[in-house]
């Protein structure tokens, strides 16, 4: 053995604490990602005449200044060997593999050029790899590191809803309050995900609701636009999770906290038509008065929104009859000697969806199959357009030859469609009406209503 080579060894697996067989178990691993580091590692500690940057070194002689530039040179390999198994045990979740780069010296707290969220504390909170983050904890990993994104790991633990985590930072005093790029604290983005719980954990843990973003969204304003409240009401649980936890976050909150756009909760509320969420604001008495850059209070918006569902109700009614009175038995749509391309069926059902009628025209008059269905609900363009309630589509399309009788994946034609969004359409105007009337009260009528409606179980909707 020369010098070098012994010197290399020794410094190297005095390091990982001499455990020898560790390390060709871990060369030996079929890690793909591994094997275009470990070969060159290995020939790195195994055959040290070859390791580059070394031309004063050879089998016979080592000057000292060659020995300082290899431990410079086997000290940072060894630092890229354990920091790729540490990127790859987080994004794997091995939990064994990531203990062994850890307490073998991976750089924790470096950034790491090979993963867009910069920091292992980051990745692993993005991956709810809750025991590996805990190990990185304990080792001492800065739980407020900013990643590329400027996101950090209770940020992101909060965005997927990691309670567990979220509470193991909050533990090793990680900052709560810190915004990233946007301006996104941790308790918004949890809102804004409908993560009840972690919500709740972040403003026990003292999350500030009163903080807004770039766009000037608080807490609420990210609650209330929330695409997940949407599906909340349309899988009917809002009242079981959502609604006690926005009720909280109204009476923390700023009531007419007003987004960049001047647009207050309230506003918002009356715009999307959630009718719960707009009697708990209205109990908290904000500002009814408040204009929004558009020029509309709350009310005009309501009024507006009112207006727009009576014309759709009206369209409903008559894609109604004219599906009733519609010729069953006539020959349906010829059909191209191969089934429309996907591209253009797709483009076709956005054109119905945006009330196109130019383009949809346009379709039908290129010989194209107007009763072939999409591949996820077998949904035709016929039953599209009947439940968006766009009149001059459905005639086009049954002067086609759309066939009526064709069901959907739920077994509905298209006048089902439209029966029921004309009944949808009478609830969601009975609703306006009784908020165009609340907003009409005062703080004595709205309780004297409330009472009332408690007391005769009247729906408060």
């Amino acid at each position: 053995f020369s010098l070098s080579f012994l010197f290399t060894v020794l410094i190297f697996f005095d390091n990982v604490y001499g455990n020898y067989k560790l390390i060709e178990d871990i060369m030996q691993v079929g890690f793909s990602r591994f094997n275009s580091v470990a070969p060159f590692f290995r020939r790195s500690i195994f055959s040290p005449q070859k390791i580059p940057f070394t031309p004063y070194c050879n089998r016979n002689f080592v000057s000292f200044g060659s020995i300082r530039e290899r431990v410079r040179i086997i000290a940072l390999q060894k630092e890229i060997f354990l920091q790729t198994i540490l990127r790859n045990a987080i994004q794997t979740n091995n939990t064994a593999f990531a203990k062994f780069a850890i307490y073998a010296g991976a750089p924790i707290n470096r950034q790491d050029k090979e993963d867009p969220y910069d920091y292992p504390i980051v990745r692993a909170a993005y991956n709810r790899a809750n025991e590996i983050a805990d190990l990185l904890i304990e080792a001492g990993a800065d739980v407020n590191k900013t990643c590329f994104h400027g996101h950090t790991p209770l940020l992101a633990a909060s965005a997927r809803g990691n309670t567990g985590l979220v509470k193991s930072l909050l533990l090793a005093r990680a900052e709560v309050n810190i915004a990233d790029r946007e301006g996104h604290t941790a308790l918004m983005e949890a809102c804004g995900s409908m993560e009840i719980e972690t919500a709740t954990t972040l403003l026990n843990g003292g999350a500030d609701p009163h903080l807004a973003d770039k766009k000037g969204n608080n807490s609420l304003l990210h609650a209330i636009k929330s695409s997940f409240y949407e599906i909340g009401v349309t899988c009917g649980f809002e009242d079981e999770a959502i609604l006690p936890f926005v009720e909280k976050l109204i009476g923390l909150s700023k009531i007419d906290a007003a987004d960049y756009e001047g647009n207050t909760p309230l506003m918002v509320a009356v715009a999307k038509g959630y009718f719960p969420i707009i009697k708990l604001l209205l109990k908290a008495n904000p500002d009814k008065s408040i204009v929004n850059q558009s020029g509309q209070t709350a009310l005009s918006i309501a009024t507006t929104q009112l207006e727009r569902r009576e014309k759709l109700a009206e369209s409903y009614l008559t894609i109604i009859e004219i599906l009733k009175n519609a010729d069953t038995s006539r020959p349906t749509s010829p059909k191209k000697s191969q089934d429309n391309n996907m591209f253009e069926l797709i483009t076709f059902f956005n054109n119905i969806h945006k009330n196109n009628i130019d383009k949809v025209a346009r379709f039908i008059e290129e010989g194209n199959d107007v009763n072939q269905p999409d591949s996820y609900f077998n949904e035709t363009p016929l039953i599209r357009a009947a439940r968006k309630g766009n009149i001059e589509i459905v005639k086009l399309l049954i002067d086609a030859g759309a066939n009526t009788l064709i069901k959907n994946i739920r077994n509905d034609t298209a006048l089902d469609e439209a029966m029921w969004g004309y009944e949808d359409n009478l609830k969601t105007i009975e609703r306006y009406h009784e908020v165009l009337t609340m907003m009409k009260m005062n703080d004595e009528q709205l309780k004297a209503y409330d009472e009332m409606c408690r007391l005769f179980q009247l729906p408060k909707e």
